[in-house]
Protein backbone atom coordinates (compact mmCIF):
# COMPACT_ATOMS: atom_id res chain seq x y z
CA UNK A 1 0.00 0.00 0.00
CA UNK A 2 1.76 3.86 -0.65
CA UNK A 3 0.02 7.03 -0.62
CA UNK A 4 -0.27 8.76 -4.25
CA UNK A 5 -1.89 12.37 -3.75
CA UNK A 6 -5.06 12.27 -2.05
CA UNK A 7 -5.63 8.28 -2.92
CA UNK A 8 -3.90 5.59 -1.69
CA UNK A 9 -2.52 2.51 -4.17
CA UNK A 10 -2.83 -0.91 -3.51
CA UNK A 11 -0.84 -3.67 -5.27
CA UNK A 12 -2.88 -7.01 -6.31
CA UNK A 13 -2.21 -10.15 -6.61
CA UNK A 14 -1.17 -9.79 -10.41
CA UNK A 15 1.25 -6.64 -9.44
CA UNK A 16 -1.70 -4.19 -10.80
CA UNK A 17 -1.78 -0.98 -9.08
CA UNK A 18 -5.63 0.16 -7.68
CA UNK A 19 -5.93 3.93 -6.81
CA UNK A 20 -8.43 4.30 -4.04
CA UNK A 21 -9.52 8.04 -3.07
CA UNK A 22 -10.90 8.40 0.37
CA UNK A 23 -13.80 11.48 1.23
CA UNK A 24 -16.46 12.38 3.77
CA UNK A 25 -17.61 10.31 7.11
CA UNK A 26 -19.30 7.69 8.21
CA UNK A 27 -20.48 4.14 6.87
CA UNK A 28 -18.06 3.10 4.26
CA UNK A 29 -19.20 2.48 0.93
CA UNK A 30 -17.09 1.29 -2.16
CA UNK A 31 -17.90 3.15 -5.46
CA UNK A 32 -17.15 1.68 -9.10
CA UNK A 33 -17.10 4.29 -11.96
CA UNK A 34 -18.17 3.99 -15.08
CA UNK A 35 -16.85 4.85 -18.69
CA UNK A 36 -15.67 2.16 -19.17
CA UNK A 37 -12.34 3.02 -17.97
CA UNK A 38 -13.42 6.52 -16.51
CA UNK A 39 -11.12 7.88 -13.75
CA UNK A 40 -13.44 8.12 -10.59
CA UNK A 41 -13.40 11.41 -9.51
CA UNK A 42 -16.65 12.27 -12.09
CA UNK A 43 -18.35 10.94 -8.93
CA UNK A 44 -17.72 14.00 -6.51
CA UNK A 45 -19.58 13.67 -3.81
CA UNK A 46 -22.13 11.83 -5.13
CA UNK A 47 -24.80 14.65 -4.34
CA UNK A 48 -23.81 15.27 -0.75
CA UNK A 49 -23.37 11.49 0.38
CA UNK A 50 -20.16 12.04 1.73
CA UNK A 51 -21.82 14.08 4.37
CA UNK A 52 -23.13 10.83 6.05
CA UNK A 53 -21.11 8.24 4.57
CA UNK A 54 -17.22 7.54 3.71
CA UNK A 55 -16.83 7.55 -0.14
CA UNK A 56 -14.48 5.18 -0.75
CA UNK A 57 -13.58 5.72 -5.04
CA UNK A 58 -12.29 3.18 -6.87
CA UNK A 59 -10.37 4.08 -10.11
CA UNK A 60 -10.66 0.60 -11.81
CA UNK A 61 -7.52 -0.82 -13.82
CA UNK A 62 -6.96 1.22 -16.70
CA UNK A 63 -7.84 4.69 -15.37
CA UNK A 64 -6.88 7.51 -13.13
CA UNK A 65 -4.40 6.84 -10.44
CA UNK A 66 -4.93 2.42 -11.75
CA UNK A 67 -2.27 3.18 -14.71
CA UNK A 68 -0.03 1.84 -16.51
CA UNK A 69 -1.60 -1.88 -17.43
CA UNK A 70 -1.42 -4.71 -19.19
CA UNK A 71 -4.28 -4.11 -21.98
CA UNK A 72 -4.13 -7.86 -22.71
CA UNK A 73 -5.25 -7.93 -18.85
CA UNK A 74 -7.93 -5.65 -19.28
CA UNK A 75 -11.18 -7.41 -19.04
CA UNK A 76 -14.44 -6.63 -17.04
CA UNK A 77 -13.45 -9.95 -15.00
CA UNK A 78 -10.21 -8.84 -14.37
CA UNK A 79 -11.64 -5.67 -12.97
CA UNK A 80 -14.15 -8.22 -10.99
CA UNK A 81 -11.70 -10.17 -9.51
CA UNK A 82 -9.68 -6.73 -8.71
CA UNK A 83 -12.69 -5.35 -6.22
CA UNK A 84 -12.80 -8.85 -4.87
CA UNK A 85 -9.19 -8.38 -3.85
CA UNK A 86 -9.28 -4.77 -2.92
CA UNK A 87 -11.79 -4.70 -0.45
CA UNK A 88 -9.96 -6.73 2.24
CA UNK A 89 -6.87 -4.22 1.70
CA UNK A 90 -9.11 -1.53 2.75
CA UNK A 91 -9.89 -3.40 6.24
CA UNK A 92 -14.09 -3.89 5.10
CA UNK A 93 -15.84 -6.79 5.14
CA UNK A 94 -18.96 -6.94 3.26
CA UNK A 95 -19.44 -2.97 2.64
CA UNK A 96 -22.37 -1.12 0.59
CA UNK A 97 -21.10 -1.30 -3.06
CA UNK A 98 -22.32 1.51 -5.55
CA UNK A 99 -22.04 1.14 -9.02
CA UNK A 100 -22.28 4.00 -12.04
CA UNK A 101 -23.21 2.76 -15.35
CA UNK A 102 -20.31 0.38 -16.76
CA UNK A 103 -19.22 -0.28 -13.01
CA UNK A 104 -22.91 -2.10 -12.58
CA UNK A 105 -20.87 -4.80 -15.14
CA UNK A 106 -18.12 -5.41 -13.22
CA UNK A 107 -19.77 -5.13 -9.50
CA UNK A 108 -22.55 -8.20 -11.26
CA UNK A 109 -18.96 -9.84 -11.74
CA UNK A 110 -17.78 -9.72 -8.65
CA UNK A 111 -20.76 -10.79 -6.93
CA UNK A 112 -20.64 -13.93 -9.09
CA UNK A 113 -17.39 -14.60 -7.75
CA UNK A 114 -18.21 -13.34 -4.31
CA UNK A 115 -21.83 -13.61 -3.72
CA UNK A 116 -21.60 -12.46 -0.39
CA UNK A 117 -19.26 -9.64 -1.07
CA UNK A 118 -20.68 -6.89 -0.52
CA UNK A 119 -24.09 -6.21 2.54
CA UNK A 120 -25.45 -3.53 0.40
CA UNK A 121 -25.52 -2.95 -3.77
CA UNK A 122 -26.56 0.40 -5.09
CA UNK A 123 -26.39 0.18 -8.90
CA UNK A 124 -26.93 3.83 -10.68
CA UNK A 125 -28.22 4.44 -14.12
CA UNK A 126 -26.37 0.77 -14.59
CA UNK A 127 -25.12 -0.60 -18.38
CA UNK A 128 -27.36 -3.24 -18.96
CA UNK A 129 -26.24 -7.22 -17.26
CA UNK A 130 -28.50 -9.13 -19.62
CA UNK A 131 -27.99 -6.77 -23.67
CA UNK A 132 -31.84 -6.49 -25.06
CA UNK A 133 -31.91 -4.42 -27.99
CA UNK A 134 -35.69 -3.94 -27.13
CA UNK A 135 -35.09 -2.24 -24.17
CA UNK A 136 -33.79 0.67 -26.11
CA UNK A 137 -35.03 1.19 -29.54
CA UNK A 138 -38.50 2.66 -28.16
CA UNK A 139 -37.63 3.85 -25.19
CA UNK A 140 -34.66 6.37 -26.58
CA UNK A 141 -37.12 7.26 -29.35
CA UNK A 142 -39.43 8.47 -26.84
CA UNK A 143 -36.90 10.52 -24.81
CA UNK A 144 -35.59 11.97 -28.07
CA UNK A 145 -38.90 13.10 -29.11
CA UNK A 146 -39.38 15.20 -25.28
CA UNK A 147 -36.56 17.03 -26.33
CA UNK A 148 -37.01 17.73 -29.86
CA UNK A 149 -38.84 21.44 -29.53
CA UNK A 150 -35.81 22.50 -27.18
CA UNK A 151 -33.01 24.42 -29.64
CA UNK A 152 -30.37 23.49 -26.73
CA UNK A 153 -30.58 19.97 -27.66
CA UNK A 154 -30.87 20.33 -31.78
CA UNK A 155 -27.35 18.57 -32.67
CA UNK A 156 -28.10 16.28 -29.80
CA UNK A 157 -31.80 15.43 -31.25
CA UNK A 158 -30.38 14.90 -34.59
CA UNK A 159 -27.70 12.80 -33.88
CA UNK A 160 -29.86 10.54 -32.03
CA UNK A 161 -32.18 9.94 -34.79
CA UNK A 162 -29.00 8.81 -37.09
CA UNK A 163 -28.04 6.36 -34.39
CA UNK A 164 -29.74 3.88 -35.43
CA UNK A 165 -29.34 3.19 -39.08
CA UNK A 166 -25.40 4.44 -38.59
CA UNK A 167 -22.06 2.56 -39.75
CA UNK A 168 -20.61 1.13 -36.56
CA UNK A 169 -17.50 3.18 -37.95
CA UNK A 170 -19.77 6.01 -37.44
CA UNK A 171 -21.68 5.27 -34.21
CA UNK A 172 -19.70 6.61 -31.74
CA UNK A 173 -19.09 9.61 -33.06
CA UNK A 174 -22.72 9.98 -32.86
CA UNK A 175 -23.00 8.89 -29.97
CA UNK A 176 -20.91 11.55 -28.32
CA UNK A 177 -23.30 14.16 -30.14
CA UNK A 178 -25.89 13.49 -27.92
CA UNK A 179 -24.25 14.10 -25.01
CA UNK A 180 -26.75 16.82 -23.99
CA UNK A 181 -29.23 14.08 -23.95
CA UNK A 182 -27.13 11.94 -21.10
CA UNK A 183 -28.75 14.66 -18.66
CA UNK A 184 -31.34 15.61 -17.21
CA UNK A 185 -31.19 19.25 -18.08
CA UNK A 186 -28.51 20.87 -20.07
CA UNK A 187 -27.41 23.91 -18.03
CA UNK A 188 -23.71 24.55 -16.95
CA UNK A 189 -23.38 22.52 -13.96
CA UNK A 190 -24.20 19.88 -16.48
CA UNK A 191 -22.12 20.77 -19.30
CA UNK A 192 -19.04 21.10 -17.65
CA UNK A 193 -19.63 17.71 -15.65
CA UNK A 194 -19.51 16.80 -19.38
CA UNK A 195 -16.70 18.71 -20.77
CA UNK A 196 -14.30 16.73 -17.97
CA UNK A 197 -15.35 13.40 -19.78
CA UNK A 198 -12.08 13.77 -21.85
CA UNK A 199 -9.54 14.42 -19.17
CA UNK A 200 -11.57 11.17 -17.07
CA UNK A 201 -11.15 8.83 -19.77
CA UNK A 202 -8.46 6.61 -20.86
CA UNK A 203 -9.06 6.20 -24.66
CA UNK A 204 -7.18 3.49 -25.20
CA UNK A 205 -8.32 0.68 -22.19
CA UNK A 206 -11.82 2.74 -22.85
CA UNK A 207 -11.80 0.96 -26.67
CA UNK A 208 -10.10 -2.13 -25.36
CA UNK A 209 -13.43 -2.59 -22.67
CA UNK A 210 -15.44 -1.42 -25.20
CA UNK A 211 -14.58 -4.46 -27.76
CA UNK A 212 -14.31 -6.70 -25.31
CA UNK A 213 -18.05 -5.84 -24.01
CA UNK A 214 -18.88 -7.10 -27.68
CA UNK A 215 -18.29 -10.91 -25.96
CA UNK A 216 -19.99 -9.77 -22.83
CA UNK A 217 -20.83 -13.17 -21.07
CA UNK A 218 -23.37 -12.18 -18.55
CA UNK A 219 -23.21 -12.54 -14.66
CA UNK A 220 -24.83 -15.13 -12.55
CA UNK A 221 -26.56 -13.40 -9.83
CA UNK A 222 -28.58 -15.96 -8.94
CA UNK A 223 -27.16 -16.72 -5.15
CA UNK A 224 -26.69 -12.45 -4.11
CA UNK A 225 -28.68 -12.00 -1.10
CA UNK A 226 -27.97 -8.80 -0.61
CA UNK A 227 -30.57 -5.99 -0.79
CA UNK A 228 -29.96 -4.35 -4.39
CA UNK A 229 -31.36 -0.80 -5.31
CA UNK A 230 -31.35 0.29 -8.72
CA UNK A 231 -31.35 3.78 -9.57
CA UNK A 232 -32.83 4.92 -12.47
CA UNK A 233 -33.26 8.32 -14.44
CA UNK A 234 -36.71 9.05 -15.86
CA UNK A 235 -34.60 11.16 -18.42
CA UNK A 236 -31.69 9.00 -19.34
CA UNK A 237 -30.55 8.22 -22.75
CA UNK A 238 -28.02 5.98 -22.29
CA UNK A 239 -29.72 3.78 -19.83
CA UNK A 240 -33.36 4.48 -20.35
CA UNK A 241 -35.84 3.30 -17.31
CA UNK A 242 -36.80 0.02 -18.92
CA UNK A 243 -33.24 -1.18 -19.29
CA UNK A 244 -32.42 -0.22 -15.90
CA UNK A 245 -35.35 -1.51 -14.78
CA UNK A 246 -34.15 -5.40 -16.54
CA UNK A 247 -31.18 -4.94 -14.11
CA UNK A 248 -33.34 -4.70 -10.81
CA UNK A 249 -35.17 -7.52 -12.07
CA UNK A 250 -32.40 -9.79 -11.66
CA UNK A 251 -31.92 -9.48 -8.40
CA UNK A 252 -33.85 -11.44 -5.82
CA UNK A 253 -33.89 -8.89 -3.40
CA UNK A 254 -34.26 -5.68 -5.96
CA UNK A 255 -35.65 -2.23 -5.32
CA UNK A 256 -36.28 0.01 -8.42
CA UNK A 257 -36.53 4.04 -7.67
CA UNK A 258 -36.70 6.28 -10.94
CA UNK A 259 -35.67 10.04 -10.20
CA UNK A 260 -37.97 12.29 -11.83
CA UNK A 261 -36.73 14.89 -14.12
CA UNK A 262 -32.63 12.95 -13.93
CA UNK A 263 -30.51 11.79 -16.75
CA UNK A 264 -27.68 9.33 -16.73
CA UNK A 265 -26.17 11.31 -13.84
CA UNK A 266 -28.50 11.92 -11.55
CA UNK A 267 -26.60 12.96 -8.31
CA UNK A 268 -25.34 16.18 -11.25
CA UNK A 269 -29.21 16.55 -12.18
CA UNK A 270 -31.15 16.18 -8.93
CA UNK A 271 -28.36 15.67 -6.33
CA UNK A 272 -30.77 16.23 -3.11
CA UNK A 273 -33.44 13.59 -4.39
CA UNK A 274 -30.40 11.23 -5.62
CA UNK A 275 -28.37 11.54 -2.03
CA UNK A 276 -32.36 10.99 -0.04
CA UNK A 277 -32.99 8.00 -2.13
CA UNK A 278 -29.36 6.43 -1.33
CA UNK A 279 -29.75 7.01 2.14
CA UNK A 280 -33.57 5.69 2.96
CA UNK A 281 -32.17 2.50 1.20
CA UNK A 282 -28.87 1.77 3.03
CA UNK A 283 -30.48 3.16 6.23
CA UNK A 284 -33.18 0.70 5.76
CA UNK A 285 -30.96 -2.29 5.43
CA UNK A 286 -29.23 -1.67 8.96
CA UNK A 287 -26.17 -0.34 7.23
CA UNK A 288 -23.49 0.04 9.67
Amino acid sequence: MSEAGSATTYTLSDGQQIACATTGSGPDIVCVPGGPARAAGYLGDLGGLDGRYTLRLVDNRGSGGSRPTDLAALTVERIAQDLVELIPLLGLERPALLAHSFGARVVGKALELRPDLAGSVVLVTPAPIVVDPALFTDARRDLVEQRAGDPAYADAVEAARALPSARPREQGFLLEETTPLWYGRWEPQQQEHAAREGRDVDVRAAMTLRNEATRWSPPDVSEVDAPVLVVAGSLDFLTPPAAAHAVHDLFTRGTYVEIDGAGHFPWVDEPAAFAAVVDDFLRGDALT
